[in-house]
């Protein structure tokens, strides 16, 4: 039997080159993630978005935050909000013309170095006086348009700036084109790379570490991986 190009046989064709793409991704996975940095001393005050506001979370406002996940982003978990606040982490949530569309959280070096995120370790980052680290930025699809992700970083830089901080630190995938020009367009230089490879979905390495995945049962962990041990001391 000869299955048509199209029709019963391409879907057949379609079905089982995904599934042999699923297995081997679950196996074996490669990726590749950028450092980048951006120093706020070169913002200019012509160039603060109007109309736009950050706003830091509170006891008052959180409940917002958490209708806004259940609507825009239901596979966020709640518990990993919580934990960020338990580890003392800090949000800025993004409202344009009062609307809040997004967040991004941060952290400095005031935070014990056994909570400060652990991407820092894999960057082998050490964060100093003045200096931030910024993680989790999300904008729903729906409000990703009239410039809103430029007008956000824009206001969370000048707040930062506002604040005494002079430098933000942050990672992204080397394939997530639109992201990477959206660093690119604001000025973030690229400090460095680090190539890691997943095992059977559970073990991440890195050049010289070997992290375990955070599965989903372990509410007491918030983060992806979790460091296991340096392999070449």
């Amino acid at each position: 039997m000869v299955y048509q190009e199209h029709g019963f046989g391409a879907a057949v064709l379609k079905l089982v080159n995904s599934a042999t793409k699923n297995l081997v991704l679950f196996f074996y996975k490669k990726w590749e993630e950028l450092i980048l940095c951006k120093d706020f001393i070169t913002i200019a005050k012509n160039m603060e978005p109007i109309g736009w506001q950050v706003k830091d979370l509170t006891q008052i406002n959180r409940h917002e935050l958490y209708e806004f996940l259940r609507k825009h982003h239901p596979s966020k978990p709640i518990r990993v909000i919580e934990n960020y606040i338990r580890n003392g982490y800090q949000v800025f949530l993004g409202c344009g013309n009062g609307e809040l569309i997004g967040y991004m959280w941060w952290h400095d070096a005031t935070i014990h170095h056994t909570l400060q995120h652990p991407v820092l370790q894999r960057y082998k980052i050490q964060l100093q006086p003045g200096e931030v680290y910024m993680f989790d930025y999300f904008i729903p699809p729906e409000f990703r348009g009239n410039s809103n992700s430029n007008h956000f970083l824009l206001a969370i830089y000048h707040e930062l700036f506002r604040r005494g901080y002079r430098r933000a630190w942050g990672g992204v995938v080397a394939s997530n084109l639109p992201a990477r020009f959206i660093y690119q367009l604001h000025g973030w230089e690229i400090m460095g790379k680090v190539k890691l490879t997943e095992f059977l979905s559970a073990l991440l390495l890195s050049t010289d570490k070997i992290y375990l995945r955070n599965f989903w049962w372990n509410k007491k962990h918030c983060f992806d991986y979790k460091f296991l041990f340096d392999y070449r001391n």
